[in-house]
């Protein structure tokens, strides 16, 4: 039952169109006169959005396991908006609005969807259908704004999974829509360069063939201006963000796939409009490999354990470019502006977004509350997330201690143990006590290397204590054989 079926229950519900499918654009880049929107980037100032989750869940018809949700991006402005950008307040106002209708929509056809499926097998009880409908911002300033809007289903292998994308980009102040006409002076060189970038996605098909006609494709959609739902491009503070759904090249079946690539300022300079691109202000980006290349004209180097870093970030503060790899728990920083990359040096855990869900995955970063992950082993294997800010010289630097977000085990003391104690968990100060043998301890923070946290059931008091040795030569705590200190680590079974 392949997506585009007609005549059955299928013709209920919205399907997606890949940009293989033709259309017929309404005015094509090259031919149509656009206004002058006026943009200087290099007076632009951030503007911080918030995006929460919104979902709704419909139970199942026929009461077998299983439902159907969605899983909404609602935007706001963190602050109160910036004079004169009732431009960027006007568009997250309509996209709350269209967004939870969309979700009505989505909410309405998974119901037809579930029945279609419960109908074709007949042996599947647990039928979760989900639909995401989510906002990825790329550039948001006191001068442009610039998103894509993006609708994903997964169809549980019944049909093609749903991909509709839209870009939009506006003038902050106006909301005036911008075009790639504000970004670049020369179409054909654009669409040519975009085409090489496409390239260095890692995601075409091996066939050469296959690779010049969605290069073809990518033409079209640029010139034509595409917005059918299967192309859509936002600007960030790096470059152009492409995104256009195809036919997924390593699929048999033929699923459908948002292949995304990127187009650097950095490869455009001969025809790139300075006004609307070059921003001033600090910002930290995700960017892949080969196109963190180009931008800094460097080779991207390997890790400190020979590995290639499985996740860059590119940041910019004070007129000098930094670039962050992500590798084994630590990330390392490096300034791009010298003759070769220096490693100026590490912090332990690995850089993300605050809150990592599907619209953040990607999009730029606050530098001045970036996410940082972690696993490490003291005393017990623990799971970390704590806050970093980028400095003036591109140093990271850890805002208050890791919290444990993973499963750390429960201690119980075996003997009255002399440590430092805080009276609850925002105490600053400290004072020397003992604490009872048989105390309940939970893990509750650390700073990754040297000591955790740990709030006393009974008391509410926070006992620091501090863990040296390792796996091999055995754990001490407060200076005493782990053996000696823990009773039981975990939680007590009847």
């Amino acid at each position: 039952e392949a997506s585009g079926g007609s005549g059955s229950a299928q013709a209920s519900w919205t399907k997606d169109i890949t940009i293989e499918e033709p259309f017929t654009p309404t005015f094509t880049l090259n031919d149509h006169i656009f206004g002058q929107v006026s943009i200087s980037s290099d007076l632009a100032r951030p503007v911080s959005i918030d995006l929460t989750t919104e979902e709704s869940v419909r139970e199942t018809p026929d009461s077998q396991s299983g439902d159907i949700s969605t899983d909404v991006s609602i935007a706001s402005l963190q602050e109160d908006v910036p004079e004169g950008c009732g431009g960027i307040q006007s568009f997250l106002e309509d996209w709350n609005t269209r967004a939870r209708g969309r979700a009505e929509q989505e909410l309405e056809e998974g119901l037809a969807r579930y029945a279609a499926y419960r109908q074709k097998d007949s042996n599947d009880f647990s039928i979760y259908l989900t639909s995401w409908i989510s906002l990825q911002i790329g550039r948001a300033d006191t001068q442009l704004f610039s998103c894509i809007e993006e609708v994903y289903r997964y169809n549980r292998e019944y049909e093609a999974d749903f991909y509709e994308i839209h870009g939009k980009t506006i003038n902050s102040k106006t909301g005036e829509a911008l075009t790639l006409h504000n970004f670049f002076t020369d179409m054909d060189a654009l669409c040519e360069k975009a085409g090489e970038m496409l390239l260095l996605s890692g995601m075409l098909p091996q066939n050469k063939q296959a690779q010049e006609a969605l290069g073809g494709y990518l033409k079209e959609a640029i010139e034509g201006c595409r917005d059918d739902g299967s192309f859509a491009w936002m600007a960030t503070p790096e470059g152009i963000e492409f995104h256009m759904i195809i036919i997924n090249p390593g699929n048999e079946a033929e699923r459908h796939y948002n292949l995304e690539f990127f187009l650097p300022f950095a490869v455009c300079k001969d025809f790139l409009s300075q006004d609307t691109t070059m921003v001033s202000y600090p910002y930290l980006q995700f960017v892949t490999s080969p196109y963190a290349s180009l931008i800094i004209g460097k080779e991207v180097p390997a890790a400190s354990d020979g590995s290639g870093y499985y996740q860059l970030y590119l940041g910019s503060t004070n007129g000098h470019k930094y670039l962050y790899g992500n590798n084994d728990e630590h990330t390392d920083i490096y300034k791009t502006d010298s003759d070769t990359l220096y490693l100026m040096g590490s912090i332990l855990g690995e850089i993300a977004p605050v809150e990592y869900t599907y619209d953040r995955a990607y999009t730029p970063l606050d530098p001045q509350s970036i996410g940082v992950r972690c696993l490490v082993q003291l005393e017990q294997e623990l799971f970390l997330e704590g806050i970093v800010r980028m400095m003036e010289n591109g140093m990271l630097e850890r805002i208050g201690l890791f919290e444990l977000t993973g499963n750390g085990q429960p201690i119980t003391t075996a003997i009255d143990l002399e440590a430092e104690i805080f009276p609850n968990e925002t105490a600053t100060e400290s004072a020397k006590k003992t604490l009872p043998m048989h105390s309940s301890l939970a893990i509750i923070r650390s700073d990754g290397e040297t000591f955790i946290d740990c709030q006393n059931w009974d008391s509410g008091e926070v006992i620091r204590l501090y863990i040296t040795g390792s796996e091999e030569s055995g754990w001490l705590i407060n200076g005493l054989p782990k053996d000696e200190v823990v009773a039981h680590e975990g939680f007590w079974e009847e």
